[in-house]
């Protein structure tokens, strides 16, 4: 859904039918059609923390926590990859990053393997795309740089 938002968000579409008026010739740039698409991307980001948080509690009630804990990772590193490969830079795209790192490094000590160079891997990346937002003055870009630096990272394991 995330993907499909962010393409509605362009000035053009990435796609057209010859001799049919599309939706960017008929809302492009109106800033309440932007507005709605912003507002329906924060609820839906809002809602994928809030259910990998409850997947994580659940997990803890039932016994499960490490497993589930160590998914829950994986799902976070995911999300965040195709996050900064997918979107337009942004202080609220940089504060859920925010979030989901926090998430996912609660889970670091579990992971093993491929899935511990995934997470690595993720978090330089992360550095890599926030940083020139954060030596532009940006706070939550700044904030996402502290959270994925390789210090911050080996400090909160």
């Amino acid at each position: 859904m995330i993907p499909l938002l962010s393409a509605q968000e362009q000035k053009t579409l990435p796609y057209s039918i010859i001799r049919v008026e599309s939706n960017d010739s008929l809302y492009g740039g109106s800033s309440d059609f932007l507005t709605a698409l912003r507002e329906m991307r924060t609820t839906i980001l809002n809602d994928i923390i809030t259910q990998l948080s409850a997947l994580k509690e659940l997990g803890v009630a039932k016994g499960n926590d490490k497993a589930i804990s160590a998914r829950v990772t994986e799902l976070c590193l995911d999300m965040i990859s195709q996050l900064i490969n997918g979107l337009d830079h942004n202080e609220q795209l940089d504060a859920f990053l925010v979030k989901m790192c926090d998430l996912a490094s609660k889970g670091k000590p579990l992971l093993s393997g491929k899935s511990k160079v995934y997470y690595d891997r993720t978090f330089t990346a992360v550095c890599k795309y926030a940083a020139p937002a954060a030596a532009s003055g940006s706070k939550a870009a700044s904030d996402l740089v502290l959270k994925a630096s390789p210090d911050m990272r080996s400090a909160s394991v």
